[in-house]
């Protein structure tokens, strides 16, 4: 089950305090857990209300398709490629981080 995080304390820990990982459609900000849960976050610098709406949708349709999630809280931020990228792109993007992130978890 993908669960998320609601918390505006516990999204601003793991985006203060958590590890990163960039990509060009997404940055990815992580903090180890007993479960998966996300949360995703488009600031202002990226443009207008449409916008930034548009591209958190994208990131959670890519998200969508990724079968395995590692045990792990993670913040997910749009980028201001997010919107213009090809889907398929955006989606190897953000399965190349969460790769890292599963080889981040494994060897710590």
């Amino acid at each position: 089950m993908r669960k998320t995080l609601k918390s505006k304390q516990r999204i601003n820990e793991v985006f203060n305090a958590g590890k990163k990982i960039s990509s060009p459609g997404v940055v990815l900000f992580w903090s180890p857990a007993d479960q998966y849960c996300h949360a995703v976050l488009a600031g202002k610098r990226l443009g207008s209300a449409p916008k930034r709406s548009r591209a958190k949708r994208r990131l959670r349709a890519a998200l969508a398709d990724l079968q395995t999630l590692p045990k792990a809280e993670v913040v997910l931020l749009a980028t201001k490629h997010t919107v213009g990228r090809p889907f398929g792109e955006l989606q190897r993007d953000l399965g190349s981080a969460f790769d890292k992130l599963a080889n981040k978890l494994k060897y710590s």
